[in-house]
């Protein structure tokens, strides 16, 4: 138990970042303007995003803090059930977000980079169509680790709920979610309800 009355391990302190041993916390009640994923993406080479949900206008803010030539970026994403946008709205939006992640990481001075926007309008399994509602949890794979993150990118860059990021810390896990983030990865190349924008 935490005993609020008596000194505990850790003290925040302002304008600190709240990292544990695998898990750093965003609190919007004491922490704003501080963005607990940068270290994360600073220096990676491969960075993929698997989030179900996203926002083609604000979410190449989450890339402000990318800093390495060459570096390969993929996110992946679902039809989100708020707006439902048909097929091709679905591929206009992808390509708004991958114009204004490219023009977010050119105007870091990084002139070698790999941009790919995945997306599933409806997921196909043994017959049966699945939605939005098939996935939760959000995904930040990287060269330097996995990370399961408590909310979306748009979520993270609004800056107004509380929430983690926790780095998996066997082996045995990263290779779990590598393997079913490979799974949807192909079906965002089965037509008509996949696809993928890279150029």
């Amino acid at each position: 138990m935490i005993d609020p009355k008596k000194n505990n391990s850790f003290e925040f302190v302002k304008d600190s970042l709240p990292i544990g041993k695998n898990y750093r916390m965003f609190d919007p009640l004491s922490m704003d303007g501080i963005r607990i994923w940068d270290d994360i993406l600073e220096n990676a080479k491969e960075i993929y995003l698997w989030d179900p949900f996203f926002h083609s206008l604000m979410d190449h803010e989450f890339f402000q803090s990318v800093k390495t030539q060459g570096v390969r970026i993929e996110i992946l994403t679902l039809n989100p059930s708020d707006q439902k946008y048909t097929y091709n709205e679905l591929k206009r939006k992808a390509k708004e977000l991958r114009t204004n992640i490219i023009k977010t990481l050119e105007s870091n001075q990084i002139s070698l980079y790999s941009v790919t926007i995945r997306g599933i309008d409806q997921i196909n399994f043994n017959g049966k169509k699945y939605g939005f509602s098939t996935w939760h949890d959000r995904y930040l794979l990287t060269d330097q680790g996995v990370y399961l993150m408590g909310t979306s990118m748009n979520g993270q860059l609004d800056g107004s709920k509380l929430y983690g990021i926790h780095k998996l810390e066997y082996q045995e896990d990263e290779v779990l979610v590598k393997c079913y983030y490979k799974k949807y990865q192909l079906q965002s190349q089965n037509r008509p309800y996949g696809f993928f924008i890279n150029k």
